[in-house]
């Protein structure tokens, strides 16, 4: 069991990997601190939101749907505006449009990015008068 002050170590390098945009670095990290080998670790559930952006970020989109898939069956899992957002990105990129935007509009409030994504899905079903 690694001890207190090395978690924050980890989540420092976690998210120096993730800003510098180095997905495999960045993955490894987040996955260390994922594992839950410290005594304290206030970072599991922005790991686990960090680890579905990275894979859809390397365009890992069947990995990022079934991790994020796999989140979901734990009955401690509470589905976040991130992770509706996540599941939107997954749709879109899976082109299911009708499901991406279910999943965007269960969010509370809607940036530029998801309203960009709501105007490309409702292109795509020919509905962009809907918008």
């Amino acid at each position: 069991m690694k001890n207190d002050k090395s978690v924050d170590i980890y989540y420092e390098y976690a998210i120096m990997a993730t800003n510098n945009k180095n997905w495999d670095l960045a993955l490894e990290r987040w996955n260390i601190l994922l594992k839950n080998e410290f005594k304290y670790n206030p970072y599991i559930s922005e790991a686990k939101t960090r680890i579905v952006d990275i894979l859809i970020n390397q365009d890992k989109i069947e990995k990022a749907s079934e991790f994020l898939e796999d989140l979901s069956l734990d009955d401690s899992f509470e589905w976040t505006d991130s992770n509706h957002i996540q599941n939107g990105k997954i749709n879109l990129l899976t082109h299911n449009w009708s499901q991406s935007l279910s999943n965007i509009n269960k969010i509370k409030k809607i940036s530029n990015k998801e309203k960009l994504i709501i105007l490309q899905c409702f292109a795509e079903l020919s509905q962009a008068d809907d918008f």
